[in-house]
């Protein structure tokens, strides 16, 4: 018999066994609790960040409404100061040139002008509408010759030389137009004020003179304090080259040296503008808008000081800061809370 072939199985190598490291259950609850952490703690933040921004842009958009509310309160205050001072000059435009007309109709003799001007110092409408703000209630006659010869409160012994007023001279080149010159003490009065004055000729146009009236700072200033009184603005009034002829508080504007600057580049091509910004680090400046006075060479300045702005923009904003703390607190707590309770359960 033949003797099978029998095919040998190769041997198998021995694998050498894997070696599981076991990681404790106690470290991977931490690593877990710490990736919980992470991710919680991102997310969180986020969160705050999102309503911390959306509170910043309210109160940023509160802010723009409150300039804005007091732009158009300025805007206001101005207007009121314009149209009570264009009709206090209408008032003493009427009453200088009925005035001028019965004057050119004599024949220009002291006395009689003295008459004409006492007789209007108690009849006139014009006048008794303008009287509380007017010097002494008085008018004035100054002659061609620029000196002051007559007033209606009594004669004048003396005339007095007014050729250095800058408000003849105008008034004399623009006839039946009432022009004020810068603040004086009165030459009669002793009192600060701005005189004003219309100029008159004959009916061969020949200068005859001027009739003047004295608007008393003081009372002026008062009575446009009264008209705003309900709001905390403070005003002046300029005239020519922007001469300061009367402000609510001494030195506010006509000390305002970077103001006055900017008015000089002001061409007054627009009605109303705002010359003065608002800012929180200005303290001694203003918001200031500005307001050219209709027909005549003049300019309102109404303003608020930079400082009650900031305190009220302060007050206005508070509810917003409560806002913001009270946000913050409750997310600290949140994330304190949540922190505490990762940290329980990785322990256990």
């Amino acid at each position: 018999m033949t003797k099978k072939s029998v095919k040998k199985s190769p041997k198998l190598r021995s694998v050498p066994a894997l070696k599981v490291q076991k990681i404790p259950a106690k470290e991977v609850n931490i690593k877990s609790g710490a990736q919980d952490v992470s991710s919680y703690w991102s997310n969180t933040a986020a969160y705050y960040i999102i309503i911390v921004c959306a509170i910043f842009y309210f109160a940023y958009s509160d802010y723009k409404s409150y300039i804005e509310k007091k732009r158009l309160e300025m805007s206001e205050v101005a207007y009121e100061v314009e149209m009570n001072f264009l009709n206090t000059l209408g008032y003493a435009e009427s009453t200088l040139n009925q005035i001028n007309r019965q004057i050119a109709d004599s024949k220009s003799k002291n006395p009689e002008i003295k008459k004409i001007l006492s007789s209007f110092n108690n009849t006139n409408y014009s006048y008794t509408s303008i009287r509380d703000v007017l010097s002494v209630g008085t008018f004035y006659w100054v002659d061609a010759n620029k000196h002051l010869v007559a007033s209606s409160a009594g004669t004048i012994s003396r005339p007095i030389d007014l050729s250095n007023r800058d408000y003849l001279e105008s008034a004399k080149n623009d006839l039946g137009k009432i022009h004020t010159g810068s603040t004086v003490i009165g030459a009669s009065s002793g009192q600060h004020v701005i005189p004003a004055g219309v100029a008159v000729t004959d009916s061969k146009g020949k200068y005859l003179g001027t009739s003047v009236v004295s608007f008393k700072i003081d009372s002026l200033v008062e009575k446009f304090k009264r008209l705003i009184g309900h709001y905390k603005t403070d005003f002046a009034i300029l005239g020519d080259n922007n001469k300061v002829l009367m402000e609510s508080e001494l030195g506010l504007f006509s000390e305002n040296i970077q103001l006055l600057r900017s008015l000089a580049d002001s061409d007054g091509s627009v009605n109303e503008e705002v010359v003065s910004d608002f800012s929180f680090t200005d303290r001694d400046g203003g918001f200031i808008t500005l307001r050219n006075v209709r027909g005549y060479p003049y300019k309102i300045l109404v303003g608020y000081k930079n400082t009650i702005l900031t305190s009220e923009i302060m007050s206005e904003n508070f509810p917003h800061l409560i806002e913001l703390l009270i946000i913050t607190f409750a997310f600290g707590m949140i994330f304190l809370f949540f922190y505490e309770a990762v940290n329980r359960k990785s322990e256990s």
